[in-house]
C-alpha cells in the first residue's frame, strides 16, 4: 500500500491512502498477539476492509483484492483449523485418564481373570491347571508388590 500512496495517479493515490489509514489503525503489531487476540483484530480488519467506500478504493489498486482476498482465506483457514484443534482438545479432556483405566483393569483381573482361570483349572487341570497358577502367581506377587509400596509410601507420609 505504501508504494502506491505516492503512484502519479490521483485516484490510485488516494484509494491507496484510505486503504492504508485503515492497515495503520490496526498496526504491525497485530502479529505481535496471542493467537485469539490476532485473529479477533484480523477479523475486525477484513470486516473494515468489507465496507462499501474500501472495496472502492480496493478496486483501484492493482492486484490489492487479490491479497486482500488471500488473508481473507488465510484467516479463514486459521479458524476452521483452530476449532478443529479445541474440539480435539475437549474430546481429550472427556478421555478417562491413566490411572482411571488402571483401577478398571486391576478390578477386572482381580475380579474375572483369576477366578476364571481358579474354575478353569478345577475343571480340565491337565489343560489349565499349570497355565492357571503360573498366571495367578503372578498376578499375587504384583499384588504384593503394590501393598508393599502402598504401606511403605503411608508409612513415609506418617513420618512427616
Amino acid at each position: 500500500m505504501l508504494s502506491f500512496s505516492h503512484h502519479p495517479d490521483d485516484p490510485i493515490r488516494n484509494a491507496a491512502l484510505y486503504i492504508l489509514a485503515i492497515f495503520d489503525h490496526y498496526g504491525l503489531g497485530i502479529k505481535d498477539e496471542s493467537y485469539t487476540r490476532e485473529s479477533s483484530l484480523l477479523n475486525s480488519l477484513l470486516s473494515d476492509l468489507s465496507g462499501s467506500e474500501a472495496l472502492t478504493n480496493i478496486r483501484l489498486i492493482p492486484q490489492c483484492d487479490v491479497y486482500i482476498a488471500a488473508l481473507q482465506e488465510a484467516q479463514n483457514n486459521f479458524e476452521s483449523n483452530r476449532l478443529s484443534f479445541e474440539e480435539a482438545q475437549a474430546e481429550e479432556g472427556t478421555r478417562e485418564n491413566a490411572s482411571a483405566l488402571k483401577v478398571q483393569v486391576v478390578d477386572l483381573i482381580n475380579k474375572k481373570v483369576v477366578p476364571y482361570l481358579n474354575v478353569m483349572a478345577q475343571l480340565n487341570d491337565a489343560t489349565y491347571g499349570s497355565y492357571a497358577r503360573t498366571v495367578v502367581e503372578i498376578i499375587g506377587t504384583n499384588n504384593e508388590v503394590v501393598r508393599t509400596r502402598r504401606s511403605s509410601e503411608d508409612d513415609t507420609e506418617e513420618t512427616e
